[in-house]
């Protein structure tokens, strides 16, 4: 049964501000739908964060979903850059589709752009499967890799924020992040790519061009650059998106108290 977005709400939390019985929440929703994990390495990773935007449910307050999130300060050919770092970001099956960590998001990276109005801001993040790389290219304009075209001044960026961040896993040949055997890799039921998928989807079958190993656990840096322009259209378009989740909640609600001779049907999470 689909969840209302009203039923679920998100906050960003500092990483000082995070109780223990929070990151115990966290790993456990991580580790159902990552292999070669530990809580150990959970949260080690989660030390280099900023800190989280949450999920929970309002009226038991269950954590359901998160993002990690920090911001950084990059040098470029002599000039100064910001990147915002996404992490892991998982949100349980029931609730796919709510846009509860998307307004979260877009409310920090505002905060970030308002804060810095004159430093180059880009919103960094990692894939390892090809969801992670559709949030890029559902919600920015100019992106990097993006199938359409190829933009050197931000596969520049992506070089530089991987070679800060990761400095020993980064490939600068294969524009990959590798951090080896035994590295944590979505579960064989995530996300699986078939070739049905990759004829109707182009955006995941280049994602699997640019990554052919992202079942070993190889991860693609990315990068969308957040202009004030690209602000604007993003709250335009997550502000319809919204509405349209809620005229849709709304109307489930109305066929649901309204006698129906009509045959029901479940519809899994989109792709």
């Amino acid at each position: 049964m689909k969840i209302p977005s009203e039923c679920i709400y998100s906050s960003f939390i500092a990483l000082q501000n995070l109780k223990t019985t929070d990151t115990q929440a966290m790993y456990a929703i991580y580790s159902k739908f990552y292999q070669n994990t530990s809580h150990a390495i959970f949260i080690n990773d989660l030390q280099h964060k900023t800190g989280a935007i949450v999920a929970r449910t309002r009226k038991t307050k269950r954590i359901i979903g998160f993002s990690t999130l920090t911001i950084f300060d990059c040098d470029l050919h002599g000039k100064r850059i910001r990147g915002i770092f996404s992490g892991d970001t998982i949100v349980e099956p029931e609730y796919w589709g709510s846009r509860c960590l998307h307004v979260a998001f877009y409310k920090q990276i505002l905060l970030a752009r308002l804060r810095h109005p004159f430093t180059p801001l880009y919103w960094y993040l990692i894939s390892k499967g090809y969801k992670t790389y559709l949030l890029l290219t559902r919600n920015f304009y100019d992106f990097y890799p993006n199938r359409n075209k190829q933009d050197n001044t931000l596969r520049d960026v992506v070089s530089a924020f991987s070679t800060q961040q990761y400095p020993d896993a980064f490939d600068p040949e294969r524009m990959l992040l590798d951090f080896g055997v035994g590295a944590p890799c979505l579960e064989d039921d995530i996300a699986r790519i078939t070739p049905e998928i990759r004829a109707q989807e182009p955006d995941i079958a280049y994602f699997e061009d640019c990554n052919p190993s992202w079942r070993k656990g190889t991860e693609l840096p990315c990068t969308g650059e957040i202009s004030f322009s690209a602000l604007i259209k993003y709250c335009y378009h997550l502000s319809l998106k919204v509405l349209r989740l809620k005229l849709k909640g709304r109307a489930t609600t109305k066929d649901q108290t309204r006698p129906s001779m009509l045959k029901s049907s479940t519809a899994g999470p989109k792709i």
